[in-house]
């Protein structure tokens, strides 16, 4: 039972760290796209 709960702890932790890693990821990719969508609008006026 004790050492179930530890496995699913650090299964959770890994779990969590790459959600993060990949929203890190996502949320950098997201904001060049946006900046890049602002600056094409900008140069077409």
């Amino acid at each position: 039972m004790m050492i179930n709960l530890v496995i699913s702890a650090q299964a959770h932790m890994r779990a969590a760290h790459v959600n993060k890693s990949a929203q890190a990821l996502f949320g950098r990719s997201q904001n060049d796209f946006i900046r890049a969508a602002k600056g094409d609008a900008l140069f077409e006026l």
